[in-house]
């Protein structure tokens, strides 16, 4: 997390933000797919949402991003299943 934490204070540096993003500790996908509250968005490398719908009624959005290597079919099914939308940078896998 201290590594993280660094991250997110230099690219805000970097990029002029007036705040810095939260970061969460990280969380069992169980816990995750039992919150509706808000509005989650699921890196994924097999599917692609081609446009996020404008709704004013989500006040969260939740990035979830998977562990090295990235989600199981399973992990990443269980999320999509409970509404979580997908996104993608590509087909590349980033390294951590």
């Amino acid at each position: 997390m201290k590594r993280w934490q660094s991250i997110i204070k230099n690219s805000s540096e970097q990029s002029h933000r007036v705040s810095l993003p939260c970061l969460h500790a990280p969380v069992p996908i169980s816990e995750i797919i039992l919150s509706d509250q808000a509005l989650k968005i699921v890196g994924s490398t097999r599917n692609q949402l081609d446009h996020i719908v404008h709704n004013t009624s989500i006040s969260t959005i939740e990035m979830i991003s998977g562990p090295e290597g990235g989600f199981s079919e399973l992990e990443e099914k269980l999320l999509l299943d409970k509404g979580a939308l997908p996104c993608s940078l590509g087909t590349t896998i980033f390294r951590a």
